[in-house]
């Protein structure tokens, strides 16, 4: 595919858009929940192009089958598209249950599921503090625990998911995304890192700040589907320092397929010794 044939191309970041020069998931298949809009189906489309078979765990029965139709014609790989609440108990089972009867095996596990909302804490109402948790705590819970059994039959397996650190959860209304949501990402990677890295499975978490990313799964929209609160303001898209709201790179944000791409590394074979570690994507705006 060319860059003039891209169709992310037209992001600000485009510039810094990452070609795959790899085919590193040729036969193994992953799941990446939340994969038929903004970030999800960057990734999804980034690992279908390094050869992988995608399953598309995603809520949304009207943007993620569409999505996963339009990548299985773009990347030539196989993608299946299953629905439900990842939150709910029974969903998570269900959705590796049938992978593993389509295609036989599951290698990578990408946790990118989340409810985006960002209000100050003493605004939040109750019902969407409930759904905040429930979509970015208790659906990578259990996704985490469905398919740890079938990882730990194959002695092997890859889980990364989308997590946040202090530092980036740090800026006003990011309350639940952030501190309580993507922050409880990083405890429970840890935690299944000690516990099952005897398996050969590894968990990692990947960090982005800013980014650019399309909400509604279309390839051509510039504008998210969601509610105007779930989305970032400029103020917030700015606030990251250094520089007056841009990183030591001197940019605001990033592209998606940036981020994508460091999931593709922690979620392949490669990073073999890699495990119960937090990768910052955002450009030195936290550094060690």
């Amino acid at each position: 595919m060319t860059q003039q044939q891209d169709p992310w191309m037209n992001f600000e970041s485009a510039e810094f858009d990452v070609p795959v020069h790899c085919r590193r998931y040729e036969g193994r298949v992953a799941i990446v929940t939340g994969g038929g809009q903004g970030l999800g189906r960057v990734i999804c489309r980034r690992l279908a192009m390094e050869g992988c078979t995608i399953v598309m765990a995603d809520f949304n029965d009207v943007t993620a089958p569409k999505a996963a139709r339009e990548m299985e014609d773009e990347t030539g790989q196989p993608f299946m598209w299953i629905g439900g609440d990842l939150s709910e108990i029974g969903v998570a089972d269900g959705v590796v249950q049938q992978a593993l009867d389509r295609f036989g095996r599951i290698d990578t596990l990408v946790n990118n599921a989340a409810m985006q909302a960002r209000l100050p804490l003493l605004e939040f109402p109750e019902e969407l503090m409930q759904k905040s948790v429930n979509t970015n705590v208790w659906g990578t819970v259990r996704m985490m625990k469905a398919v740890l059994p079938h990882m730990i039959e194959r002695n092997y397996g890859r889980i990364v998911s989308i997590g946040g650190t202090a530092f980036e959860a740090a800026v006003p209304y990011h309350t639940f995304l952030g501190g309580i949501g993507k922050g409880s990402v990083v405890g429970l990677t840890t935690t299944v890192a000690a516990e099952y890295g005897k398996w050969n499975i590894t968990a990692n978490c990947v960090s982005p700040a800013g980014m650019e990313t399309r909400n509604d799964g279309t390839l051509d929209s510039v504008a998210g589907q969601r509610d105007d609160y779930l989305n970032p303001t400029p103020e917030m898209l700015d606030y990251y320092p250094p520089m007056g709201g841009r990183n030591w790179l001197g940019r605001a944000r990033c592209h998606p397929a940036e981020v994508a791409a460091a999931v593709a590394f922690l979620g392949s074979f490669e990073a073999s010794y890699i495990t119960g570690q937090l990768l910052g994507v955002n450009g030195g705006a936290r550094m060690v």
